[in-house]
């Protein structure tokens, strides 16, 4: 269904303690290329996937604006959803995370 990944960010200037971490939501892959290298200290990785087809007893229910995608309706002509599930992870750069802050 989706994948996706976020770099988190130190926006302070460089050598203030402790770093300011912001995620990068909105970032192009241009911009993100442009930061200075030490200054990414993780990616947010999320991935989701749907079972490949509707199960009737598994109801439509459509989600409400910002809820999690659990549903997902391929075939408005066929009763039931698919299962969505989704998995996140805060992936740590070593260059980064392991060194003394």
């Amino acid at each position: 269904m989706h994948f996706d990944a976020v770099p988190i960010v130190n926006t302070a200037a460089l050598g203030v303690v402790p770093p300011t971490l912001v995620p990068q939501v909105d970032t192009s892959v241009a911009g993100v290329g442009a930061l200075r290298p030490s200054a990414i200290y993780a990616l947010d990785l999320t991935v989701g996937a749907r079972t490949p087809e509707q199960d009737d007893r598994f109801p439509w229910i459509a989600p409400a604006a910002g809820d999690p995608l659990t549903r997902f309706r391929a075939f408005t002509d066929r009763p039931g959803a698919m299962r969505v599930r989704t998995a996140r992870a805060e992936v740590l750069l070593p260059n980064i995370a392991y060194r003394g802050m």
